[in-house]
């Protein structure tokens, strides 16, 4: 495989070639390359880029607060599909203003782009696990750690979202961090948390009677069934509109499974939360932990899935 890039005048396009045993060009993909954005550098702190992950590495920014030595550090990981490091939406960049808040306090960031957004074309889509979107390039960002000026015996993971559910099982891979911030995770399978938001957005379609909104989740129970079924032996198959590798992936990286916590956790939810909820989602995470003295649980009445305020 092979890539280049070709410069223009408006922009720069990257271009994947996979080859075959001949050396004929298989495939080609063409990209727009993704910018870093500019570093900032004031009286409070001072950010690096740095390139994380395997190649085609990702860009990445290490934020350092001033005036701090050895400072402990966060690693920041973005929700399901394609993110910047910004995990930016619209004009929203809340790992931004997360990296700027921490520094203010004296904790040095790193936050990085998915792979999902920069590279996907390095990842085998048709097959991708949760090892692809995450964990390969999240240990990459803690490992590389260790040659920047942080304290390398405290890390902490801070996942939104979907990487929020996955923190419980990030952490157990890695003794070396220190615990969590988990942002709108859930300790319920993702399909559960789809069926859910699929019965509200039903339910707000007025010409909807009530026969046809049965039927119609009718079809996500089912595909529920079969993707908790799911095992290393089963056929590969597309799920709603998932590859079945990946759901499963998801059923052994749950909360189900690593809900045996022995380090410090931070779980937050804002009570707005379109997306997770925080009647379901967080409840069950105060039933399960919280006597958890490990554990730290606050919600937020205003905030929404984005952790801002909502009306």
């Amino acid at each position: 495989d092979l890539y280049n890039y070709l410069e223009y005048k408006e922009k720069t396009v990257k271009v994947y070639m996979c080859f075959d045993d001949q050396l004929k060009v298989k495939s080609m993909i063409m990209n727009e390359l993704k910018v870093l954005p500019a570093l900032n550098d004031n009286d409070v702190l001072k950010e690096q880029a740095v390139l994380v992950g395997n190649t085609p590495q990702l860009n990445g920014i290490l934020t350092l607060p001033k005036g701090v030595e050895k400072p402990m550090v966060v690693v920041m990981v973005q929700a399901s599909g394609p993110s910047n490091l910004n995990e930016q939406i619209n004009e929203n960049k809340p790992f931004e203003d997360i990296a700027y808040g921490l520094a203010k306090q004296g904790i040095a960031s790193l936050r990085f782009d998915k792979r999902s957004y920069a590279f996907p074309e390095s990842m085998n889509l048709e097959y991708a696990t949760v090892s692809d979107e995450y964990f390969y390039d999240v240990s990459s960002a803690i490992h590389m750690l260790e040659k920047y000026p942080v304290d390398p015996f405290k890390i902490y993971l801070l996942g939104h979202s979907l990487a929020g559910s996955l923190a419980f099982s990030i952490v157990d891979q890695h003794p070396e961090l220190k615990g969590a911030i988990v942002m709108a995770g859930s300790p319920r399978n993702l399909v559960d948390i789809i069926y859910d938001q699929a019965e509200a957005s039903l339910k707000l379609q007025s010409n909807m009677d009530e026969d046809t909104l049965n039927k119609s989740l009718q079809t996500y129970k089912e595909a529920i069934e079969s993707i908790k079924a799911l095992t290393d032996e089963s056929e590969h198959s597309i799920i709603l509109n998932v590859n079945s590798e990946y759901w499963n992936s998801l059923n052994k990286n749950s909360f189900e499974n690593y809900k045996e916590i022995n380090r410090k956790f931070l779980i937050i939810q804002g009570e707005k939360d379109g997306q997770v909820y925080f009647e379901k989602d967080y409840n069950i995470f105060k039933e399960t932990l919280g006597k958890n003295k490990k554990v730290t649980l606050k919600s937020y009445p205003d905030l929404n899935h984005l952790f801002m305020v909502t009306n």
